[in-house]
């Protein structure tokens, strides 16, 4: 030991050791929640997707043969499978552990050609399946019946027929778009009831049997178009009682026949469009179990007349005839309409005339297309009349050559007109007299010839409110010689020889006619089947991820189950059965669904007979384990601590009184050694103990004996001579000061 030591070395601090402890700990507590949930497994790669759902996805694309990982990455709800050469999809790829929970499925971009009809069956909580752009060519009956999701798509595949009974009953979205259908048979998509969205476009469908929707009663959108229909069956619509949008555009119908919408079955279509068709002929009862129409596009076919008697049955808001070879708008051509609010009559290749009272019963109509038309030069004066509510009237890149004075005379509700791109060289000074609600105007490429009798359009330019479009800088006249802007030329620079004055037009005032009545929907058929008893709901098994619930008191019949977590507005819905007793797997643990009762109708209505709430079993929590594990460890390792701090406290004083390792310190004054501590106080206690008789304070120089008994650096009572030096160094040094 070094005699110059003022401490006595002793082990590290039991805080360092401490620290080192808590760092290891939780180095494997980090660890330990990676291995916890599952990792994500290499080559795919996990990420949170933002757009167009926010979702943890995991990538698994273009990784190799082996595409599909055995278990999920924790919390995985969207899947990609793009671009691996799957050719099958077997049975028992989709059971391993995660893909319960699994939301939306890609299996895009590959070879597939089969699929095994119960390979989607464990996916209990998909909501949409991809499998596009791939080579299938058949799907087998009750390829899709197990699969839980709303949404399924086939586009891009090879399909080329469809039969009954391949799709589940709940599906809400079916894509069979791109594919080589020819045909749909009658009852193809029977017992769909739930089916909101139907795409066959961009096949080559040549022909549709009556009543092939039959059985759709919600549908909404129907999607047709791009196909080589020429013709479509009555009854083609029947049964699609809540249809509102149905496509059909760009095919290659030449006729509508009678019947086509017979028993359709729905209060209000919003859109049935045939544009670019080569539809030349309606028959009078084609449109015959319509009602309400809000747009009908009948543009770019083969129509060389208004279809009157067609049209006349339907409630239209919006008629688009644009495109078309007609060459005449007789009187009242569009007699029974008196809901339209836009008309499109543009781009009429031959349309040369208009006459007297076409529009005469329109008095609703608000916008008026008769652009493009290159053969109508002249408007007859009471073309316009009835148009009472008419704000917009667009006859831009005509043939007009001229207007007569009070052609507009009826327009009292117009506020925008559009004239340009015309041949017009003049116009007469009362053409706007009774346009009192005019706000836009546009002339710009007329040719109009700045004389005494467009004094007036200088003048009134720079007096009145309304706006020229696009620009009253750019609107030209011819002066001069050459072209010049109208506003440049002054006043009386306006002359002519001629000295005519028009009479002034008398405006027609507004008539008195019925409001337009807004068109509404007709109450749905009610379907009740009353019950025999009251209906009750009992709760037959409730674990963590499944409810079996059943019903009593309800009537025969088939039923389905609607249910949903509470306050989400994801709704799924069981298969059909005659048994109400329905058991619901794959649900999510600690939740409270709102489970519903549905009586299937004869008619395909639908009602909730009864309604109940019921909680899955919460499920053990994984983090509380963690974190419990973590406190309980914590105060063992605080315990331990403890009681090493505790044993190195007993030591130390152990140590301390048996006098080893302690301070040593020197008076150079007198040479004495005295300790620290307790021993220091026992030595004291030592030398009052050999005090002189009679109460001296003085105390007796101590023997080397009784040092020996205080001093370790003496031993068995001898100085071996160092101590003697060092008392003499510190002497001497006591000495100098």
């Amino acid at each position: 030991m070094n005699l110059l030591q003022t401490r006595a070395e002793v082990s590290p601090p039991a805080t360092t050791m401490l620290f080192q402890a808590v760092l290891c700990f939780l180095a494997g507590l980090l660890n330990l929640q990676t291995v916890s949930g599952e990792a994500c497994p290499p080559p795919c790669t996990c990420y949170l997707q933002t757009y167009p759902v926010r979702a943890n996805a995991m990538d698994c694309i273009n990784i190799g043969p082996d595409p599909v990982p055995a278990t999920l990455a924790n919390g995985t709800e969207i899947l990609k499978l793009y671009h691996n050469n799957i050719s099958h999809v077997p049975a028992d790829w989709f059971r391993g552990r995660g893909y319960v929970r699994l939301q939306m499925l890609y299996l895009s971009y590959n070879t597939i050609r089969t699929v095994a009809p119960s390979a989607f069956r464990p996916l209990r909580l998909l909501q949409a399946l991809y499998i596009d752009y791939n080579d299938i060519s058949e799907l087998p009956e009750g390829a899709f019946v197990d699969l839980h999701s709303p949404v399924l798509s086939l586009s891009h595949n090879r399909l080329e027929t469809l039969r009954a009974g391949v799709f589940a009953g709940h599906m809400q979205q079916l894509d069979i778009s791109y594919n080589n259908i020819a045909e749909i048979l009658a009852g193809t998509f029977q017992g769909l009831w739930s089916l909101e969205v139907l795409k066959l476009d961009n096949n080559r469908l040549e022909r549709i049997e009556a009543q092939a929707f039959a059985g759709l009663s919600n549908m909404r959108y129907l999607h047709l178009a791009h196909n080589q229909l020429t013709t479509l069956a009555p009854g083609t619509f029947t049964g699609l009682e809540k249809v509102m949008f149905i496509w059909l555009h760009d095919n290659v119908l030449d006729r509508l026949q009678d019947g086509t919408f017979d028993d359709i079955g729905s209060n209000v279509v919003d859109t049935i469009d045939f544009s670019n068709n080569h539809i030349a002929s309606v028959g009078p009862a084609a449109f015959r179990g319509l009602r309400v129409v809000n747009d009908l596009k009948l543009s770019d076919n083969m129509l060389t007349s208004v279809p009157t008697a067609a049209l006349s049955s339907l409630h239209l808001t919006h008629l688009y005839l644009d495109y078309n070879p007609i060459a005449r708008i007789g009187a009242r051509a569009f007699r029974g309409l008196e809901g339209l609010q836009i008309l499109y009559l543009a781009n009429m290749p031959e349309l040369a005339n208009i006459e007297d009272s076409a529009f005469g019963n329109l008095h609703h109509l608000k916008e008026l297309y008769l652009f493009g038309n290159f053969l109508l030069s002249t408007i007859h004066r009471d073309a316009f009349l009835g148009l009472w509510s008419l704000h917009k009237l667009s006859m831009w890149h005509t043939a007009l050559s001229g207007l007569e004075p009070d052609v507009f005379r009826h327009l009292r509700s117009l506020r925008e007109l559009l004239l340009n791109g015309n041949v017009l060289s003049t116009l007469d000074s009362s053409i706007f007299n009774c346009l009192d609600s005019l706000e836009e105007v546009y002339l710009y490429d007329n040719p109009l010839r700045c004389d005494c009798r467009l004094r007036w359009l200088r003048a009134w330019m720079e007096t009145t409110n309304v706006n020229f479009e696009p620009d009253s800088q750019w609107l030209s006249c011819f002066f001069g010689g050459s072209y010049r802007r109208v506003t440049s030329i002054a006043l009386d620079e306006f002359r002519c020889n001629q000295t005519d004055v028009a009479d002034q037009p008398t405006c027609e005032p507004i008539p008195t006619f019925e409001p337009l009545l807004p068109s509404t929907l007709e109450p749905e058929r009610p379907f009740v089947a009353p019950p025999t008893a009251p209906v009750r709901s009992q709760r037959l098994n409730v674990t963590k991820n499944s409810i079996t619930v059943g019903w009593s008191g309800v009537p025969d019949g088939q039923y389905v189950v609607r249910f949903n977590v509470i306050g989400s507005p994801d709704v799924q819905v069981s298969d059909l059965k005659r048994d109400p007793v329905f058991t619901l797997d794959g649900l999510a643990a600690g939740r409270v669904y709102n489970i519903c009762l549905v009586l299937i109708g004869p008619d395909r209505g639908n009602r909730a007979l009864q309604c109940t709430t019921v909680s899955t079993a919460k499920e053990s929590s994984n983090t509380g384990v963690i974190i419990g594990a973590v406190l309980g460890l914590l105060i063992a390792m605080l315990l331990l601590v403890c009681i090493l701090v505790f044993c190195c406290c007993i030591r130390r004083k152990k140590q301390q009184n048996s006098g080893s390792e302690l301070p040593v310190h020197f008076s150079a004054a007198n040479g004495e050694i005295k300790h620290d501590g307790v021993n220091s106080a026992g030595t004291e206690e030592k030398r009052k103990g050999r005090a002189r008789p009679g109460g001296s304070h003085e105390a007796e120089e101590p023997s080397y004996t009784d040092m020996a008994e205080d001093n370790p650096l003496i031993v068995n009572g001898k100085d071996d001579g160092k101590l003697g030096a060092v008392s003499e160094m510190f002497t001497n040094t006591h000495a100098e000061v």
